[in-house]
């Protein structure tokens, strides 16, 4: 397998955030290319992740050392451990416990290894304490609470779906574990909308949850078709998104994300000169109604040129919703550019460098090198599962592994109509986090490149945006990659 080379993080509190809990100290995928054992921050590193790299699901981690496979790649599906591979997990991981969430593995232990896999047995696996004993004051002996860093499992707040309501769709079968193709997304958006107003539509296998409107349309008790093409489909009823009203409890939770720690080093003063993929990018200052001056930090993406020649540096459109200006790393040090060119759908912003400001797509800290922007056909082509990797300034490395997708309306029509124009939904890839995201950590890394965890591939599948601790949502790349932006 190929090798690439990356450089780590000036910042060591934000590369070594993850170290702050054992329960997520994955190892970094760098390694010195050189005898010396003293860490030079400046130094060439070589970069490798994994022992093996699948399309889908499937991947083993390097430190995954399982003699077997829980994903069967005949049959593309997971499979429960045997006696013998249940007992291997018990010993080798002093556990205490073992869910079965498929694709996740939950292994509750006191003492977990480390550095820890993130995957074992070829699926991603949550190392998480277990839970704690207490005396419930109204019950009269000891109970065990539920490990509170348990994964969020797939709740909705309406009791509307039915499994005796008959399934629209008899024609056909969502495959498991894939991505439905655009065609049959826009059929079953074809289908359901003359019963129900749809603010959101998510595909995520075993599920389809749909996000309903609140408006004035009434919907009886299990009165809505509770399986779409064969699919469990599910219900949601809030102002919010069915991603935001998620409420996580994973082991990121035992880090302590309050310090709001963020990597300030001016890359630009660097033996380099250069600015990478991770690096912090500021807003221009901005006054709040006279009383302060504040300004908003994300995270820099890749730099891209058109058919024209013309280059410009992503960030995330969020993060400069009043501000033409960029700076590097604050507001306080070099100005690199202004925004030319706005894509609200994608969260994109287009920054012209200043003609003095170096950028280069060669080095993405402890994440893979980007090499190319992904079509989401491309991407939805494989099964759900493939791996990715996202370096953010306030975070350091996370790993990801795509879960699915979601559509929504970037404004609802009125009146809703009947026939939906497919093209006027925007698409997002649902993918899961593994690594320090919650807290304030979030704050600072959305803009960040989500590249396909394989130096043979280095593909952007899209920018960072955050729904909650667990979950990344990120719109496709399609109407940039249409109009000829392709990767420096």
């Amino acid at each position: 397998m190929t090798c690439n080379l990356s450089t780590p993080r000036r910042c060591s509190q934000v590369q070594d955030l993850r170290h702050q809990t054992a329960y997520v100290n994955f190892p970094s995928p760098l390694t010195r290319t050189h005898d010396s054992e003293a860490f030079v921050p400046s130094s060439i590193f070589q970069r490798k992740a994994w022992a093996k790299i699948e399309e889908g699901f499937g991947s083993r981690h390097l430190e995954d050392t399982a003699p077997f496979s829980l994903w069967d790649q005949e049959r593309k599906e997971f499979r429960g451990p045997t006696a013998i591979e249940k007992s291997w997990i018990f010993s080798r991981y002093h556990a205490t416990a073992i869910h079965l969430d498929w694709p996740i593995l939950i292994i509750e232990t006191e003492y977990p290894p480390s550095p820890i896999p993130i995957t074992v047995g070829c699926v991603a696996t949550l190392f998480v304490p277990p839970p704690n004993p207490f005396i419930d004051e109204k019950a009269s002996s000891s109970t065990y609470l539920f490990s509170q860093y348990l994964p969020s499992s797939f709740e909705v707040n309406t009791s509307f779906a039915s499994p005796r309501v008959l399934d629209p769709i008899s024609t056909y079968k969502l495959e498991s574990w894939k991505i439905p193709t655009r065609k049959q997304q826009e059929h079953v958006l074809e289908v359901l909308n003359p019963m129900m107003n749809i603010k959101r539509l998510n595909f995520v296998w075993p599920y389809i949850i749909v996000e309903l409107y609140m408006d004035d349309r009434v919907y009886a008790t299990h009165s809505l078709p509770g399986r779409i093409a064969g699919c469990t489909t599910l219900y949601h009823r809030s102002e919010l998104t069915y991603w935001q009203d998620m409420k996580p409890r994973t082991r990121e939770r035992l880090i302590d994300t309050k310090l709001g720690i963020q990597d300030t080093t001016n890359y630009l003063k660097e033996s380099s000169r250069s600015l990478t993929p991770g690096v912090r990018v500021s807003s221009a200052p901005l006054t709040n109604q006279g009383y302060a001056i504040i300004s908003r930090s994300t995270t820099a993406g890749v730099v891209l040129r058109n058919p024209e020649g013309q280059v410009r540096l992503t960030v995330a459109n969020q993060g400069f919703l009043e501000s033409e200006e960029v700076f590097h790393p604050t507001t306080n040090d070099f100005r690199i550019g202004e925004i030319s060119e706005r894509w609200p759908a994608q969260d994109v912003a287009l920054v012209k460098l200043d003609p003095s400001i170096s950028f280069r797509n060669s080095h993405y800290f402890e994440a893979q090198t980007p090499l190319r922007l992904l079509r989401s056909e491309e991407l939805e082509r494989s099964k759900t599962g493939k791996w990715f990797s996202v370096d953010g300034m306030s975070t350091g490395l996370l790993f990801l592994f795509l879960r699915g997708v979601s559509l929504y309306q970037v404004s609802r029509p009125s009146p809703n109509p009947i026939q939906i124009d497919f093209a006027k939904w925007t698409t997002e890839h649902v993918f899961r986090l593994i690594g320090p995201a919650g807290g304030s950590a979030k704050d600072g890394i959305c803009g960040a490149a989500i590249v396909e965890d394989d130096p043979e591939m280095g593909g952007v599948a899209g920018f960072f945006q955050l729904a909650n601790d667990e979950i990344c949502l990120s719109p496709v790349l399609d109407e940039l990659i249409d109009r000829g932006w392709t990767l420096l």
